[in-house]
């Protein structure tokens, strides 16, 4: 495995791959900035995969208050019920 990149060089190496990335097209051309992604940084590919596409890490989705009012309002219990 090569050795790690520092944080500054993976900042400005990033969005170099990403737009190649991004104007690649076809099903394997995308692989192969992938490829040299993984390879230089010493990333997964399913890692670097989420950077390059800007996918979020893991974590709960959060809800809207009236979401979860909704998730503990009883069934057949109306507040208009007298």
């Amino acid at each position: 495995m090569p050795a790690a990149m520092s944080q500054k060089s993976l900042a400005e190496y990033i969005p170099r791959v990403r737009n190649r990335y991004e104007r690649m097209t076809g099903k394997l051309a995308p692989s192969r900035p992938l490829d040299e992604f993984c390879a230089v940084s010493g990333w997964e590919r399913k890692y670097a995969l989420k950077v390059l596409r800007r996918q979020r890490r893991g974590g709960p989705r959060s809800e809207s208050p009236r979401e979860k009012d909704a998730c503990f309002r009883m069934p057949g219990k109306d507040s208009q019920h007298s």
